[in-house]
C-alpha cells in the first residue's frame, strides 16, 4: 500500500496544479510529427471519421482497444494502413471477423483488447507487422515508452474544421509510473487492474487523447501495450492507462496463428 505521506503529496500537487489545467488543453497532446516509415505497423480505425488507432499484428489482423467497437455497426468501419496522413492514402480494408478478448469487461475496460481480421491481406510497402513482448514479461519500470497516433491534439470537442486532429501521425514519449502511483491517482476515475499499466507526467501537459485509443505503445521497438483509457487528456495527476501486451500475448497468438 502506498505510504500515507505520498498520497498527501499527490493530493497537494493536484491543488497546486489545478489552476494550470486550462493551459493544458492545446498541446496525441504534446507530441511531435512522425511518419509511417518510423511506425509502419500503426493504423487508423475509421467510423465515418477517425475513432481509434490500432496496430498490425499479422498480415491480415489488427489489434485495437475493445471499447473502440462498442455499440457501433461493424459494417461501417474502415481500417487504413500504410499512410502518414490522417484519413487519406494507404490501403483500406473492411472487417471480416471480430474477436474480443474472452475476459474483456466493457464496464471497466479490463482486458481492453479486440482482434480484427481484415477482408484481405495487407500488401502496402509502407505497412509492417509489429514485434510484441512475450507473455508474462515484466514492465521496464521508470523507463520511457512511445505512444503513436492521429488522435486529438486539443482536448476541447472538435469543431467542423477538425482543428482538434493533426493532419499527420504523432509520437510522444512518456515515463512508466509505478502501480502505487497509478492506483493513487486513478482509483477515483476507474478500475485499475493487473492487466493495465499507466504512464505520463504528473504535472500534465502531455498524453494521449480521443482517437488515440487502441494505438501502439512501444518500448525499444517492441509492442508493450495499447492505449486504453484516460480521465481527460494530459491533465495533471491523470496519467494514461494502457493494456499490457504481456497479459494478452498468448490470446493474440492463439487467434492469429
Amino acid at each position: 500500500m502506498m505510504p500515507y505521506f505520498k498520497i498527501l503529496m499527490l493530493l497537494s500537487l493536484c491543488h497546486y496544479l489545478g489552476a494550470a489545467t486550462s493551459a493544458l488543453d492545446e498541446r496525441i497532446i504534446g507530441g511531435i510529427n512522425a511518419t509511417i516509415i518510423d511506425y509502419p505497423y500503426a493504423l487508423q480505425i475509421e467510423y465515418y471519421e477517425l475513432v481509434c488507432g490500432g496496430v498490425l499484428v499479422a498480415s491480415n489482423w489488427a489489434l485495437t482497444a475493445g471499447h473502440c467497437l462498442n455499440d457501433r455497426d461493424t459494417e461501417v468501419f474502415i481500417i487504413r494502413v500504410g499512410t502518414t496522413d490522417r484519413g487519406s492514402g494507404g490501403e483500406t480494408f473492411e472487417i471480416a471477423e471480430i474477436v474480443y478478448h474472452p475476459q474483456y469487461n466493457w464496464e471497466h475496460d479490463d482486458y481492453d483488447a479486440v482482434l480484427l481480421r481484415l477482408n484481405a491481406t495487407v500488401s502496402s510497402p509502407y505497412a509492417q507487422i509489429i514485434e510484441m513482448v512475450p507473455q508474462g514479461s515484466l514492465l521496464p519500470q521508470g523507463e520511457n515508452i512511445t505512444v503513436v497516433g492521429w488522435g486529438w491534439i486539443n482536448e476541447d470537442y472538435h469543431d467542423p474544421d477538425d482543428d482538434n486532429f493533426p493532419d499527420t501521425l504523432q509520437q510522444l514519449d512518456l515515463p512508466i509510473l509505478d502501480d502505487e502511483t497509478c492506483n493513487a491517482t486513478l482509483s477515483e476515475y476507474g478500475i485499475y487492474t493487473d492487466r493495465m499499466f499507466c504512464a505520463g507526467y504528473l504535472k500534465g501537459g502531455k498524453g494521449f487523447c480521443n482517437a488515440d485509443n487502441g494505438g501502439p505503445v512501444l518500448y525499444k521497438g517492441l509492442l508493450i501495450g495499447i492505449a486504453s483509457w484516460t480521465d481527460n487528456c494530459a491533465r495533471a495527476l491523470r496519467p494514461g492507462v494502457f493494456t499490457k501486451i504481456s497479459s494478452i500475448r498468448s490470446w493474440i497468438d492463439n487467434v492469429i496463428f
